[in-house]
């Protein structure tokens, strides 16, 4: 059985929201991370003013906020942002309309976009571009990746420091 044009799209677009779900749970369980280590050390550390749990505070509130590049980074489908360009609106084109309303529907739900239209199925691209107003989006694709591998360098920096300094000083706990 060949799986068609239509299916692979679809397919590729569950994909990239299966992808910003493990990507917004492991953020999260990295920011209730060190969230926890710096309320344990807050609460059983010898002086509070160390310098120690001013990092751990500065890496949670940094990965709190890389929730809004993540936001931004997932908010438009990739199939849709694509769609400024004219050499790429035949990706588009090629699902069946059920699935381009899927889409749409959950992409202008995401974006605060109402009421939304009835013809989602018959929406030109040109009125998608508008109502998104796409073409004056940031790249936040492109902002998104750049700001994940900062991101990755300074919480490793900040980490390896972290547990450096644990296995040097046990963080100096009563």
């Amino acid at each position: 059985m060949a799986i068609s044009t239509d299916d692979l799209v679809f397919e590729s677009y569950l994909k990239e929201r299966r992808f910003e779900k493990k990507i917004s749970k492991i953020r999260q369980y990295i920011y209730f991370g060190y969230l926890g280590l710096f309320l344990y050390l807050l609460f059983s550390s010898k002086y509070t003013a160390s310098p120690l749990i001013v990092l751990i505070n500065y890496l949670a509130m940094y990965t709190s906020f890389s929730g809004i590049i993540h936001f931004k980074f997932f908010e438009v489908p990739k199939i849709l942002t694509e769609l400024i360009h004219p050499e790429k609106v035949g990706v588009f084109h090629s699902l069946s309309p059920d699935k381009r309303a899927i889409i749409l529907e959950n992409t202008f739900h995401d974006m605060g976009i109402y009421p939304i239209p009835e013809n989602l199925p018959e929406m030109n691209v040109s009125e998608i571009i508008s109502r998104m107003k796409l073409d004056d989006r940031y790249p936040w694709k492109r902002i998104g990746w750049i700001y994940l591998f900062k991101y990755i360098a300074i919480l490793g920096v900040g980490s390896v420091y972290l547990a450096y300094t644990y296995f040097q000083t046990g963080f100096l706990l009563n």
